[in-house]
């Protein structure tokens, strides 16, 4: 994992620690302050997962880009190859075709 994502991580569940250390040392009912840590941990999930679905996104797009700029490279590649290809065929047509020396008179 990158250092952001470990930064992140390690923020929420920091947060989530000191919510949930300050809500149960509150002087609240219990039934008050289970109902607060449940609405914080919702909260709190529906953060990450929220953040996540758009590190997602950003990872797809990425990889979208990188595969699209690699098919165009590939295609450029061969291009060059057909290009090159064609250039020596086109040569070697031209070249007389030298005799073998067994077929050659001796004399």
């Amino acid at each position: 994992m990158s250092k952001l994502t470990n930064g992140v991580i390690g923020f929420v569940a920091g947060a989530a620690a000191g919510i949930i250390t300050g809500l149960l040392l509150a002087p609240r009912k219990g039934e008050e302050t289970r109902q607060i840590v449940k609405d914080k941990t919702k909260k709190a999930s529906n953060d990450i997962a929220q953040e996540f679905e758009e590190k997602m996104e950003k990872i797809q797009e990425r990889f979208k880009n990188f595969k699209e700029k690699a098919e165009e490279e590939i295609e450029e590649v061969e291009e060059k190859i057909n290009d090159v290809s064609a250039s020596v065929e086109s040569s070697a047509k031209k070249r007389p075709k030298k005799a073998n020396a067994k077929e050659q008179p001796k004399g």
